[in-house]
């Protein structure tokens, strides 16, 4: 054991396994804008103390066009401003990406989720393949996760 892991953040299964269970609040709507238009725009979810759950959206009716990363940037702000209500407990942003693996890239949604109790960041990503037009996740019940 090195210096540095003493002071390494352990991680609690409990909270992890909590963060897990409400990243995939974000699958079914980003699989249906998958299936509609082969991607989706980022967008987030904040669950409060009292168990409400809010969706983070955000759409410019004035716009022709929309830039992906100008809306997940909007989006970032917005839930940044969520994060900092007193009821928040946890919050997400899903966006479409590619996960690099081993045996190669492949296209998957990703979740940056925060528990807000414990200060806890996390990146889960579900990889997806298009069958017959159908968005079907390749990894749902085990999910890769990294450190957001």
């Amino acid at each position: 054991m090195g210096l540095f892991n003493l002071f390494k953040k352990k991680d609690d299964t409990e909270i992890i396994n909590k963060m897990i269970a409400f990243s995939t609040q974000a699958l079914d709507p980003a699989k249906e804008q998958i299936e509609a238009h082969g991607t989706f725009l980022p967008f987030g979810a904040m669950l409060t103390t009292d168990r409400t759950l809010q969706l983070i959206v955000y759409h410019d009716p004035r716009a022709t066009s929309v830039d992906p990363r100008a809306h997940a940037t909007i989006i970032q702000k917005l839930i940044a401003q969520k994060y900092k209500e007193p009821k928040c407990e946890l919050v997400h942003m899903a966006f479409d990406g590619t996960l690099h693996l081993p045996t190669g890239d492949i296209d998957a949604i990703h979740i940056r989720i925060s528990n807000k109790p414990t200060n806890t960041h996390k990146l889960i990503s579900y990889s997806y393949k298009l069958e017959n037009g159908k968005c079907v996740i390749q990894n749902l019940n085990s999910s890769e996760i990294n450190k957001a």
